[in-house]
């Protein structure tokens, strides 16, 4: 009740200064919290940085925009510990409260128990009397029943045997063979169940079909599963070009080339939900596919935070997309591929602030020129659910393109990249879905591609 008391003082002046978050800084246990005090001091330095790169800079400058944008982060992050120690303190109070209300309980239930013990212990006073008038019967019971004994042995008995005990063939029980029977019946019909309700558990990605119907979107194209281990997923157009993989990539180049009834998009984002579902080889096919069409193709690697692109093709990786959004570096980052007809501007340089660098004007002016020079511009970029470096691309790119891999990828998931995406105006091209297996799908969507492809081998 103490404990409890102190709280509930705490707790209403907390609850006064609700909204007010001055007034809730001011409260002694908030104003003492550690983290607050932290983020008073980086507040203090940021304010002073500030001051002293303002004597430097101008207030467009990145460096006071950095900076300006640190400040705010800092003090939203004070306004959110304020909202915590506020929080703290209703937990510890609504805590106590609880505490106090239990320990109620538990002695309001201990007082009955000890009235109960009492009545049992009075029990069982009459059932240890009862205990000891029965073993005394049963002692002398037992002393007749002796003495009866005692008295048939000294008797003669004649026994005479009527029909002998035959062994029998076979145990009454257990009967093995039924319950082997029962159990191997009981066991498939179980395995089928437990087959079909993990099914319907799994939210995840299936078949194209499903998929339209249920996201609204069209799919692209469908990328079956490699499934040889010692080959390379980003190499299927330039190398096996004939496979069902490297098929599958040109009829996704052919959707996307017939998206638009005038002319097809000229710049087009890459992206994917999360990470490891196929975004980077789908833009790097779809590039080598495009190019192989005789379609100057640029191939830009917009991730800046795992980039990959310069590693698949061995390119040097000092300077490209990052270095010349900073300013460091001039126009001059397109390189040359081994494919005819494909450019590739590699990442560069990791930078500590992807956003910002994609969110500059700088990329909207070098775009301007790769549409002038390039047939087709295709940007690979980082993950929707993880960070918001594709919706700052997408304002420069005229449509996008999601990957969703096949198994991995769940419904919910796509709806809320989806929704994001729509929520800033971008243009959805529609869907690739992502290592698919036609096996374990048994969609007739593949056996419909195998009968064309089939058919058309000899024409390519």
């Amino acid at each position: 009740e103490t404990r409890r008391k102190e709280l509930e003082d705490l707790f209403r002046m907390v609850e006064a200064a609700s909204g007010d978050l001055t007034r809730a800084e001011s409260i002694p246990v908030v104003q003492n919290d550690p983290m607050l005090q932290t983020l008073k001091s980086e507040i203090l330095k940021a304010e002073q940085s500030i001051s002293e790169l303002s004597k430097k800079y101008g207030e467009k400058h990145p460096t006071m925009k950095a900076a300006r944008s640190d400040l705010q982060v800092l003090r939203g992050k004070r306004e959110q510990e304020i909202l915590r120690a506020v929080r703290s303190v209703q937990n510890e109070y609504e805590l106590a409260l609880s505490n106090e209300r239990s320990l109620r309980q538990r002695l309001s239930s201990t007082k009955a128990s000890a009235l109960n013990l009492n009545e049992k212990f009075i029990q069982y006073e009459v059932l240890k009397r009862a205990v000891e008038t029965n073993r005394q019967f049963y002692n002398a019971l037992v002393t007749k029943t002796k003495e009866q004994s005692i008295t048939e042995q000294i008797q003669s008995i004649n026994v005479w045997i009527l029909e002998a005990a035959q062994v029998p063939d076979f145990p009454i029980k257990p009967r093995k063979y039924r319950n082997i029977l029962l159990g191997i019946i009981v066991g498939l019909f179980g395995g089928v169940g437990m087959a079909f309700f993990v099914e319907y558990l799994d939210n995840s990605i299936k078949s194209p079909q499903e998929v339209e119907a249920r996201t609204g979107l069209p799919v692209l194209g469908v990328i079956p599963r490699l499934k040889e281990k010692n080959k390379k997923v980003e190499e299927a157009v330039l190398k096996e070009p004939r496979t069902h993989l490297g098929e599958s990539y040109k009829a996704l180049r052919t959707a996307v080339l017939l998206s638009s009834a005038e002319a097809p998009p000229k710049s087009i984002l890459v992206t994917s939900m999360v990470s490891g579902e196929g975004k980077t080889s789908t833009a790097v096919n779809l590039s080598v596919a495009m190019a192989m069409s005789g379609y100057s193709t640029l191939l830009v690697d917009g991730d800046l935070r795992r980039p990959n692109i310069h590693k698949i093709f061995g390119l040097g990786n000092l300077k490209g997309l990052s270095t010349y959004l900073a300013g460091v570096s001039d126009a001059d980052i397109i390189m040359e591929s081994p494919v005819k007809n494909l450019s590739i501007i590699t990442p560069g340089p990791v930078p500590p602030n992807p956003s910002e660098l994609l969110g500059s004007d700088r990329l909207g002016e070098i775009m301007k020129t790769f549409k002038k020079k390039f047939d087709i511009i295709i940007f690979d970029s980082a993950p929707i659910l993880t960070v918001a470096d594709s919706f700052v691309l997408s304002r420069n790119l005229e449509t996008c393109i999601v990957v969703a891999r096949a198994g991995k990828t769940t419904y919910e998931m796509v709806r809320r990249g989806v929704r994001s995406l729509q929520d800033i105006r971008a243009n959805i091209l529609g869907l690739v879905i992502n290592a698919y297996d036609e096996k374990s799908s048994g969609s007739y969507y593949y056996r419909h591609i195998d009968y064309h492809y089939i058919g058309d081998v000899g024409q390519q």
